[in-house]
């Protein structure tokens, strides 16, 4: 009796390494790459989605604030950017209540440069360990080629990556409503973050938008915006 219930032990114990070296090996948990998406825009989901499938990624959808649908609480945001905030800070809320350990947030429009895959976003997280925020596109803030992430921190809330710790430090941050969602990572990078910028890979078949943007994932200028 002793011999098999050693060997049930056994058992169990490689099953639990094999689920350990899966996960590990895997990078990323299958809660923790989203897509901020409006529900009449099922278009630009499915092209996001498939950009994401594409460079190695499986992401999920999560349904953005409608400005038509809300008013803006004061006069310091316009209805559009609350709509906008609304929509990360529920996601924020989601997450961390979900008990990863970080995840990454693209909004609709994202378009990676050329050649970037999976391995090169691990690669970032991988560097930037204890990160709060890793920012893979940016506005606001230098350009660089190498190395692959320098720390620093930027506006555009696009393509990022966010931890638990770094969720906290926004949602104890005093009067971030009274700001745009690309501004309170901003301020709490230059404050009181841990944060991380990404190396440029440009695209340039496609029109520059009004505000530089930098990283490995950029903004599709084709699409337009649509937080209107």
């Amino acid at each position: 009796m002793w011999i098999l219930l050693f060997g049930c032990c056994v058992v169990v114990a490689a099953i639990i390494l094999l689920i350990i070296f899966c996960r590990s090996s895997e990078g990323f948990e299958s809660d923790s790459v989203w897509v901020i998406n409006l529900t009449r825009r099922p278009d630009r989901w499915k092209l996001a989605s498939q950009r994401l499938q594409n460079a190695g990624l499986t992401p999920k959808r999560w349904n953005a604030v409608d400005a038509r649908d809300i008013e803006a609480p004061n006069n310091k945001l316009t209805v559009t950017q609350y709509a906008c905030y609304l929509s990360h800070l529920t996601l924020w809320k989601h997450i961390y209540n979900s008990g990863v350990p970080y995840a990454l947030i693209f909004e609709d429009d994202l378009k990676f440069a050329p050649g970037i895959t999976r391995k090169d976003l691990e690669k970032e997280l991988q560097i930037a360990k204890g990160f709060d925020m890793l920012f893979f596109g940016h506005c606001g803030a230098k350009q660089f080629s190498s190395p692959v992430v320098l720390p620093g921190y930027a506006a555009c809330g696009h393509a990022y990556a966010i931890s638990r710790k770094g969720i906290e430090k926004i949602l104890n941050s005093p009067g971030h409503l009274s700001l745009p969602v690309d501004m309170i990572g901003y301020n709490m990078c230059k404050k009181v973050g841990n944060c991380y910028i990404s190396h440029n890979v440009p695209i340039t078949n496609q029109p520059k938008p009004s505000t530089p943007v930098y990283g490995i994932v950029h903004q599709d200028t084709t699409l337009g915006s649509d937080i209107n």
